[in-house]
This record gives C-alpha cells, sequence and structure tokens, in this order.
C-alpha cells in the first residue's frame, strides 16, 4: 500500500477511498475500504529577516515567523542560509526544527538568500518565500592593511563564535561556521578565477566595465603570489578555528535533532582537506562519534 501511494499523485486536501480486495480460490472473496483526506499543508504565514543588511559577526540578523496555520498541530521550523542570490534548499545551512518560530544568526561577510520550512506534526512542509541579506566587512577592516585586515577578520569571527560556544548556542554556531566557510571557498574561487565583467558596474559613459576580482578578497587582488599565499594561510586557519568551535559547541550535547546539522557543518568544514590538519581532522571526529551515538 505504501509503495502505491508513494506512486500517486496525490493532491493536499483532496479525499481518497482507499480499497483492498482479497479472493481466495477456497474461501470466495471479500474486501473492505476506508476513506483517506490528505492534509494541508502550513499556510498563510510570512518570515522575513531583521535587518536585511549589516556587518559580518557584529549583527545581530533575526529570521522570524508568523501567522503559519495546519490543522495538524503543532508545527515545527526550519530556518536556512544560503550563500548567493538565490535559494537553494539542497545546499543551504538548515538548524534543527524546533518549535520556536525565531532564530537569530550572525553571518560572514558576502550575500545571502534565507528561507524557512515550516513542518506540521503529519510531516506536511511549506517553504516560505526567500528573503536577501547582505552582510558587509566592517568599514575598519575595508581601510586596513592586508595585515591588519587578515588579523581584523579572524579575531571578529573567533570573538562572536567564543561568545556563542559560552552560551550554548549551538545552532547559531553551526550557522555562522557554515557561512563562514561558504564566504573562505567564495574568496579562493575569486583568487583563482580571471576579471570578470559586472552588469551591475558601468562607467560614466554608461557601457561596462571590468570587474575588479581583487576588490572582493580581504587582501586585494594585484599584490601577486605572495598575497595569494597569505590568503591561502588565512582561509587555513579560519577553517582550523571552526572546526574546533563547532566540537567545543556540540560536545556531548548533541541531540537526534541537532547531529544532522552538526554532521552537515563537519562535512562543509572538511570538504577542502588542504585547508585543514590533524588536529582538526580530530576536531571533526569527535563530531561525528557524537551523533553516530545517537
Amino acid at each position: 500500500l505504501a509503495s502505491a501511494l508513494s506512486q500517486a499523485s496525490l493532491t493536499p486536501g483532496a479525499s481518497y477511498t482507499i480499497t483492498l480486495r482479497v479472493v481466495s480460490p477456497t474461501s470466495g472473496s471479500g474486501a473492505t475500504a476506508t476513506e483517506l483526506t490528505l492534509a494541508l499543508p502550513p499556510s498563510g504565514g510570512l518570515c522575513s529577516p531583521f535587518p536585511s543588511a549589516g556587518d559580518a559577526y557584529t549583527t545581530e540578523f533575526t529570521q522570524a515567523c508568523g501567522s503559519w496555520a495546519s490543522e495538524e498541530l503543532p508545527l515545527e521550523y526550519s530556518f536556512g542560509i544560503e550563500a548567493g542570490f538565490s535559494f537553494n534548499a539542497a545546499t543551504a545551512a538548515w538548524t534543527a526544527p524546533s518549535y520556536a518560530t525565531a532564530f537569530s544568526f550572525i553571518l560572514a561577510d558576502g550575500r545571502y538568500a534565507a528561507a524557512v520550512r515550516i513542518s506540521d506534526a503529519l510531516g506536511g512542509q511549506t517553504l516560505s518565500k526567500e528573503a536577501p541579506i547582505t552582510v558587509s566587512v566592517a568599514a575598519a577592516s575595508q581601510s586596513a592593511s592586508a595585515a591588519d585586515a587578515e588579523e581584523s577578520g579572524f579575531l571578529n569571527a573567533k570573538v562572536a563564535l567564543d561568545r556563542m560556544v559560552a552560551l550554548g548556542k549551538k545552532s547559531q554556531v553551526l550557522q555562522a561556521a557554515e557561512s563562514t566557510v561558504k564566504s573562505l571557498d567564495a574568496a579562493r574561487r575569486r583568487a583563482l578565477s580571471p576579471p570578470v565583467f559586472d552588469p551591475f558596474t558601468s562607467d560614466s559613459s554608461g557601457g561596462l566595465e571590468p570587474l575588479d576580482v581583487g576588490a572582493f578578497e580581504p587582501f586585494g587582488g594585484g599584490a601577486g603570489r605572495r598575497l595569494l599565499a597569505s590568503s591561502a594561510s588565512y582561509r587555513m586557519r579560519t577553517r582550523r578555528m571552526l572546526i574546533k568551535q563547532v566540537d567545543s559547541a556540540t560536545a556531548g550535547a548533541l541531540s537526534s535533532r541537532t547531529a544532522g546539522a552538526a554532521l552537515a557543518s563537519s562535512a562543509r568544514l572538511t570538504s577542502t582537506p588542504a585547508e585543514i590538519d590533524p588536529d582538526s581532522v580530530g576536531d571533526c571526529s569527535k563530531v561525528l562519534s557524537s551523533a553516530a551515538i545517537l
């Protein structure tokens, strides 16, 4: 029956009659029927982030939901963040489902899309409308030298994560770690990419002008091999710090709900083997072990 239903196209809110007929060569035949009404997924609500723009690691964003309704209560909310201009539920960083209708978080610099997955008691789900978030590097870091900008970015991330670990905010640590990894990966791709044309940038004559890829790198784009090596060193140092923070935040405190988010974060943090060391592998192993015993 389950196999047959999974292959059928069922409409939420519609009613169906399921009939089971049995035929026996010795006892004749018989049938029974039951009516099934497919529940409607959660609907009628909104989710939006506030503010929609801020500074890396200092601005606390809050994604809040309201007015969601369902016949199958209670509702659970899972908050997702995706780097870029559009939201992809498959690759987004998700929090564990909870009854909380709001979630506060910090992010690394970059452009993001935020959305919320609302689930009812029967597993029906609705994805909220995505909303953009823009996170900028603090003004002081933008005007600093290469070395100072590197150190400032690292310390801002570490201080913010230290505070969240101390407060026991596991979901916030995992979310911040994943956004930082996405920012590091984007910086590496930009450092290795040739200049491109930005459709949103124009010169005084109205024509397109080359987008300076290095303008988005913490250390600029024209310093050659020496600064590219420095950038790699920064990414390595930051990734190792993030792995340690995730280990500290989840040590002995994983539940069946938070294990999935912790495993996803660990996978992303170790996705670039050249930027981790044996100690970092050990820290990730602890997270994996904590999830495995649930």
